[in-house]
């Protein structure tokens, strides 16, 4: 997992999205059968309650990628935090209100 919601690009991942493979943060995903099963993204469980058929514009993933994705994401939930990587914090820009003296 790269540490990056598909959708906030300043929030951390939470989890990865059990449909459509995507990284998002807790305020995207959504644990629709525990927390033991792979979450949906929203998009996605929209699409899986049938209550929108296009919601996930990504198509899904096959199956065995998404065994895959399990696998890693069960491995990443046995790791302690202090083993993950470090996320980057994007730069520091200082703005300041400097004004060009006017001549008269």
């Amino acid at each position: 997992m790269e540490g990056r919601c598909d959708r906030h690009q300043f929030d951390r991942s939470v989890d990865r999205c059990g449909r459509c493979g995507g990284e998002f943060c807790s305020t995207c995903v959504v644990y629709s059968f525990g927390p033991k099963k792979p979450p949906f993204c929203l998009p996605c469980a929209v699409t899986a309650a049938g209550v929108r058929t296009k919601a996930a514009k990504v198509p899904p993933l096959s199956r065995k990628e998404r065994k895959l994705l399990e696998r890693e994401r069960v491995a990443a939930m046995a790791r302690p935090a202090s083993e993950l990587p470090p996320v980057k914090t994007p730069v520091q820009i200082e703005w300041f209100d400097a004004q060009p003296a006017l001549s008269d």
